[in-house]
């Protein structure tokens, strides 16, 4: 049935937005990590590095806040499409037709 593959790809389309999503948060982390680690350890001593660390630290913690808002958006959109393909498979097993339902793993 092209409406179950239809809603099966589109798991698979969310899915991979939302892996991405994540991937997005998780570099945005390991550079304000960096980013602190470089500013609590003494390695950057003149006063202007420190101020464009300091701003660079209050950017990362911004685009880290958007990032997660569109990973929650992703997930929302994940669990919407698997929703979706469940009603579309117990709809067809209703009406008599044979399916398998994709569980996908995040």
């Amino acid at each position: 049935d092209t409406r179950l593959v239809a809603a099966r790809t589109e798991v698979a389309d969310r899915t991979l937005e939302l892996r991405k999503a994540e991937a997005d948060v998780e570099q945005v982390v390991n550079r304000a990590k960096r980013d602190q680690e470089r500013l609590t350890s003494g390695e950057v001593k003149a006063a202007k590095d420190l101020e464009a660390l300091q701003h660079e630290l209050v950017s990362l913690a911004k685009r880290q806040a958007e990032l997660e808002d569109t990973e929650l958006e992703a997930m929302q959109r994940v669990e919407d499409a698997q929703s979706a393909l469940e009603q579309l498979d117990a709809q067809l097993v209703l009406e008599g037709g044979v399916t398998l339902l994709f569980v996908f793993l995040i």
